[in-house]
């Protein structure tokens, strides 16, 4: 009877499938990128509550979700269309300037809908400059725009393309943030400009750029998995996966002591007593024990997973 203790092992895992309407967008699970796209199973997800998240290109959809041991849950998750902010930084201070052919007030925050927009800036005695930026879900972009004096007086301004692995990472120039990219920033003061790069989960890039007058660059920068997000994600759920590890552990070996103790001391007036006290005790101890032991191993292996 003794080997029953250990019979039917079950670890705490399940699945997803998440669909959407429309579909192609991102799933994100508790701030993680997964990769997949909807529709789509996302396998070995510790059992509990998960946050989901999708992201498309101009929407977005949040459920949240129980994931029970050895089941596959389903969801259908509807994604709400939205737009972003944009804002013009424009130098002369005094130039006109156009978002889609409509004027607009320089360095104030314009609700844009998703999509291509197209800036533009003109100033008498001064070489127009015209741009067009990519503007997804919650975006605030702040996008400069320089012009140069017309008639050849000063240096030639230069223009930057820069492109972003992942492409959705968002973009930084001189401190300003452009939004994700890839993109072209035109009309750009000759010199040293320095270029960041964000995203969650992933670690921060940042790289020097010297432009000749005139010059037309093109700069890749490509970012790692990583950053401090992820590595805090990852290390919580070492902990706690540790400690329920710890606990499922310590509760399997009591239970199979007690059992042991009290079969072999030959406690039980029969074998059919022996068979109810294994069912009504031992069994559900044993199951809770399994169950912690597996929630823990899961969660130990998912947070080195997100930290290295």
């Amino acid at each position: 009877m003794l080997p029953l203790l250990f019979a039917g092992t079950a670890f705490a895992a399940g699945s997803l499938t998440v669909r959407s309407e429309p579909s192609g967008a991102r799933i994100f699970v508790d701030g993680a990128d997964t990769g997949l796209f909807t529709p789509a199973t996302v396998a070995n997800l510790p059992a509990g509550l998960h946050a989901v998240t999708l992201q498309g290109a101009c929407s977005r959809g949040e459920a949240a979700v129980r994931i029970l041991d050895g089941r596959t849950e389903e969801r259908l998750i509807p994604l709400v269309d939205g737009g972003g902010t944009l804002t013009v930084q424009v130098t002369p201070g005094d130039a006109e300037v156009t978002v889609d052919g409509a004027a607009v007030v320089a360095g104030q925050p314009l609700a844009v809908g998703c999509g291509p927009r197209t800036l533009a800036a003109s100033r008498a005695g001064h070489t127009p400059a015209v741009l067009t930026v990519q503007v997804g879900y919650g975006d605030e972009l702040v996008v400069p725009l320089s012009l140069a004096a017309a008639g050849g007086a000063g240096p030639a301004p230069a223009s930057l393309t820069v492109v972003l692995t992942p492409a959705q990472a968002v973009l930084s120039l001189d401190g300003t943030v452009l939004g994700p990219g890839p993109r072209t920033v035109p009309s750009l003061a000759p010199g040293s400009h320095r270029l960041a790069a964000t995203l969650d989960g992933y670690r921060n890039v940042q790289q020097a750029v010297e432009l000749a007058p005139g010059e037309a660059a093109t700069v890749s920068l490509t970012l790692k998995p990583g950053g401090r997000g992820r590595q805090v994600a990852g290390w919580s759920l070492v902990g706690v996966g540790g400690a329920s590890t710890v606990f499922g552990g310590a509760l399997l070996a009591r239970t199979a002591g007690i059992y042991r103790s009290l079969y072999l001391g030959g406690d039980f007036a029969s074998d059919a007593a022996a068979e109810a006290y294994h069912a009504q005790v031992i069994v559900p101890r044993r199951n809770t024990a399994l169950v912690a032991l597996g929630a823990g191993l899961a969660a130990v292996g998912g947070g080195v997973v997100l930290v290295f």
